[in-house]
């Protein structure tokens, strides 16, 4: 028995392309969410809106690296629609999607985020339409400034330092500066509580504690720092 000979014209053959395209259009598949968005206020204590506060946000787990910033408008918003960055957790081990892991930081002239905290992780869901909202409440920050010199009262120019500050919150407050050309420095925006000053520059990275104040809410805080005699 003599087996048909199938013959495609190519009128036929876009027939079947059209229909086979259709097919997989039409087929019923899972939705997959876009970007998730990260949006919300920052007001003072009272609940106005500060307007120019700058969020930043950051990708990465053990390494954190910056993404995106933005500042809020007056009044006192600020978005990220999408979030185009961060760290994909999964719900389940070959789950398409879960969350989304940034973390977040603020930074003001004058004031500071009433819980003491300097840095947030906050995890965003993959929820089609639904902003993940976090919202701050800032109240006003102290400020410490002065001056770096060495033994011989040379002023330290371009010299890094790290503020560690433990709020009246019990939060952990840090805080990169750099000394200007005559060896000023000045911090603002830094939240009430105690301050210690540690060296953040080369070979003195945390060897020892250059100085210590009192962040006082609204004041400013005068400190000379002296290093000791094995600082160059």
């Amino acid at each position: 028995m003599a087996h048909p000979v199938f013959r495609f014209s190519l009128r036929s053959l876009l027939i079947l392309v059209t229909v086979s395209a259709l097919v997989v259009y039409l087929w019923p598949r899972p939705e997959v969410p876009g970007l998730p968005n990260l949006v919300g206020r920052i007001t003072n204590a009272n609940g106005q809106p500060i307007e120019g506060a700058k969020v930043e946000i950051f990708g990465g787990m053990a390494t954190r690296f910056k993404f995106g910033e933005t500042k809020t408008d007056e009044n006192g918003w600020y978005a990220f629609k999408p979030v185009k960055g961060g760290t994909l957790i999964r719900d389940a081990e070959g789950a398409d999607f879960g969350y989304l892991s940034v973390g977040m930081r603020l930074e003001h002239s004058t004031h500071v985020s009433s819980d003491g905290n300097y840095w947030w992780d906050e995890s965003l869901p993959y929820v089609e339409g639904k902003p993940h909202v976090k919202n701050f409440t800032l109240v006003a920050g102290g400020t410490i400034f002065g001056r770096v010199v060495n033994v011989d009262a040379k002023p330290m120019a371009d010299f890094d330092m790290r503020m560690d500050v433990t709020s009246t919150t019990g939060a952990a407050y840090l805080r990169y500066i750099t000394t200007d050309e005559s060896g000023n420095f000045k911090a603002t925006g830094l939240p009430a509580g105690n301050c210690v000053i540690k060296a953040n520059d080369g070979d003195w990275v945390n060897r020892a504690v250059l100085g210590v104040a009192v962040v006082v809410s609204k004041g400013e805080t005068e400190l000379r720092i002296e290093l000791p005699d094995d600082f160059q």
